[in-house]
C-alpha cells in the first residue's frame, strides 16, 4: 500500500514521457517545455515546504500554496503551449515573412518565455515570507525550489531574446522587448 501522497503511477510515465519527448531527435519539445517542467517543480517544492509550515509560523500558508499552485499549473501548460507553438512554426516557416499565419507562430514562441518569466517571478515573490518563516525541517526543499525558479526565469530571458530576433513584426516586437527588459530587472510587467 502506498502513501496518500506519493507518485501514481501515471505521473511517473507523464515524467518520463516528457523526458522521452524532449530528448527525441526533432524540434519539438524543446528547451522551453523542458524549462517550464524544470521550474514547475520548483513551484512544487515550495507548495512541500508551505503545507508542511504551521499556521502559527505562516498564517498566509493557504493564500502561498494557492499563488504557487497557479505558478505550477501555468508553468506546466506552457510546457504544452510551448511545444505546440515550435510545431505550428515549423509548418509556417517556409512562408513568406509577412504572412499573418507564419507571424502568428513566431509571436506565440515569443510570448511563451515572457510569460513563462513573469510566473517565475510571482512564484519567487510569493516564496519570501516562506523561505523566511516556512518549516525548517523542509527548508532545503523551498531552497531549492527557488533556485529551480530563478533559473528558469534566466533561461526564459535567454529564450525569449532568441524568439524575439526571429519576430519580423517591429510594431509587435518592440512593446514584447520592453516587458523583457523589465521582467530581466525584476520589475512587474
Amino acid at each position: 500500500m502506498s502513501a496518500p501522497d506519493a507518485p501514481s503511477v501515471e505521473a511517473s510515465s507523464g515524467i518520463r514521457d516528457w523526458l522521452q519527448a524532449v530528448s527525441a531527435r526533432r524540434a519539438s519539445p524543446a528547451a522551453g517545455s523542458a524549462v517550464a517542467i524544470s521550474a514547475a517543480l520548483g513551484a512544487a517544492l515550495l507548495i512541500k515546504q508551505a503545507r508542511l509550515s504551521s499556521l502559527e509560523a505562516l498564517p498566509e500558508r493557504e493564500q502561498l500554496v494557492d499563488k504557487l499552485g497557479a505558478a505550477r499549473d501555468g508553468l506546466l501548460a506552457l510546457a504544452e503551449s510551448d511545444a505546440a507553438a515550435i510545431a505550428a512554426w515549423l509548418r509556417m516557416r517556409r512562408l513568406a515573412e509577412d504572412d499573418p499565419a507564419r507571424c502568428a507562430a513566431v509571436q506565440a514562441m515569443a510570448e511563451m518565455p515572457l510569460e513563462a518569466m513573469a510566473l517565475c517571478q510571482a512564484a519567487l515573490l510569493a516564496a519570501q515570507p516562506l523561505l523566511e518563516r516556512g518549516c525548517p525541517g523542509a527548508l532545503a526543499d523551498g531552497q531549492v525550489g527557488a533556485q529551480m525558479l530563478a533559473a528558469g526565469q534566466r533561461a526564459f530571458g535567454l529564450l525569449a531574446e532568441a524568439n524575439l530576433s526571429a519576430v519580423g513584426d517591429v510594431a509587435w516586437a518592440a512593446p514584447a522587448r520592453g516587458r523583457l527588459e523589465c521582467l530581466l530587472r525584476g520589475l512587474p510587467t
